[in-house]
């Protein structure tokens, strides 16, 4: 009896997950064909990131813009991350997280939206406070950023990586 509710109490939480995944991407959808949008151009849909095995972070950044513009967006993005290390405030900037001084910034062109992946090093000792996104673009140029901890996901279970394959 103990294990038929623990396990019902298990699908439960399975389904609420589910439903709050399928209600973020009814939004995403809804913000692509949203024809009364304000925000017409080029923006930052989400950034995640989730710390590996090997310590280092990877990043899922989706970009969007209306369906309304109907034009190819291209250009280039580089990442950003403000924290504290041995009480000290730094930044380090897209060649120090990929740990390459010739580190080439992320490129994007699409129509109506693109995930961008990849993974980057934060050095010992370092707690992230703000992840800038500087976007580059023959429309503009734009830098949203992000408090670290709206934008960390938990690590994935095994029940969320088994359907991203």
């Amino acid at each position: 009896s103990r294990s038929a509710v623990q396990s019902l109490q298990e699908d439960l939480a399975d389904r609420d997950e589910r439903i709050a995944q399928l209600r973020a991407d009814v939004a995403f959808y809804e913000r692509l064909v949203d024809a009364a949008s304000k925000r017409q151009g080029l923006s930052v849909h989400s950034l995640r990131f989730t710390r590996r095995d090997d310590g280092a972070w990877r990043y899922v950044l989706t970009l969007t813009q209306n369906l309304k513009r109907s034009k190819v967006s291209s250009g280039d993005v580089r990442l950003s991350i403000d924290g504290a290390q041995d009480g000290q405030l730094k930044t380090l900037d897209w060649p120090t997280l990929r740990q390459d001084a010739e580190a080439a910034p992320l490129t994007f062109e699409f129509k109506y939206f693109q995930q961008l992946k990849g993974s980057v090093m934060l050095p010992e000792g370092f707690t992230p406070h703000r992840v800038h996104v500087q976007l580059k673009s023959a429309d503009g140029n734009s830098e949203p950023s992000f408090s670290w901890q709206e934008i960390q996901a938990e690590k994935p279970t095994e029940k969320q990586t088994e359907g991203a394959q």
